[in-house]
């Protein structure tokens, strides 16, 4: 495995309050990485770190060796938890778009997907319902070709076949060798817990697990499904 993201002592303070503080953990290549953590956890913080979209306050991130910037565009793709593409713009236009904006883009990939999800690719992005466009979002970033892909709690809410679709889509990226971070609060809900090889667990800005699955479901106490203790001895 090749470490692909790794930090060392990240911290990052919003009006001198720690959104992550002191972090360090190295992720790898060909492996799913499950961040988890309650609401204000630090989640989004260490994803939009990871994709140079802010800087830190102390400490340090790299993706390949790299400090996250313009430089490691090509090698992460970042999936907010909002809306990013352009609501007046045409499907297929973004599909071009990216297939212009990014190397190996896989054109192919992305129209698959849409038609999946049973969307016109002629109809603007904004006319889709708002669950429709995470879905299409989600779609257009599966189908780059990054090294690590930061997924902020992607959408997944269609009917089953689809989801599974959308699901296979994000993590056969492991098979090329990527790294996947998938962000969500809940401990492993869903159609997901098959899939990952690893959790990395936020509370309060700092890490409270960062290692295999199975070591974390090994080492945890739950109370009414949810993870309130970590053993590490």
């Amino acid at each position: 495995m090749e470490k692909v993201l790794s930090c060392t002592g990240l911290s990052k303070y919003y009006g001198g309050l720690p959104a992550l503080s002191d972090v360090s953990v190295n992720l790898f290549s060909g492996r799913i990485t499950y961040l988890t953590g309650s609401s204000g956890s630090g989640k989004s913080t260490f994803l939009r770190l990871a994709a140079g979209l802010i800087h830190p306050s102390e400490g340090s991130i790299t993706v390949c060796g790299i400090r996250p910037g313009a430089d490691t565009n090509e090698l992460v793709a970042f999936l907010p938890d909002r809306d990013f593409l352009p609501a007046d713009e045409k499907l297929i236009d973004i599909v071009r778009f990216y297939s212009v904006f990014f190397n190996n883009y896989d054109t192919d990939k992305a129209a698959a997907s849409l038609h999946t999800l049973n969307v016109d690719l002629t109809k603007r992005f904004g006319d889709f319902s708002r669950g429709m466009r995470a879905n299409i979002q989600t779609a257009i970033i599966a189908a780059r070709q990054a090294r690590v892909f930061l997924l902020d709690e992607p959408a997944l809410a269609c009917d089953s076949d689809s989801r599974k679709y959308l699901i296979e889509a994000i993590f056969d990226k492991t098979k090329e060798n990527a790294a996947v971070i998938i962000s969500y609060p809940d401990f492993l809900s869903g159609p997901l817990g098959c899939y990952v090889d690893d959790i990395l667990m936020l509370k309060n800005g700092t890490v409270m697990f960062c290692g295999n699955v199975n070591d974390y479901l090994c080492g945890s106490r739950y109370a009414n499904g949810e993870v309130i203790e970590v053993i590490t001895e």
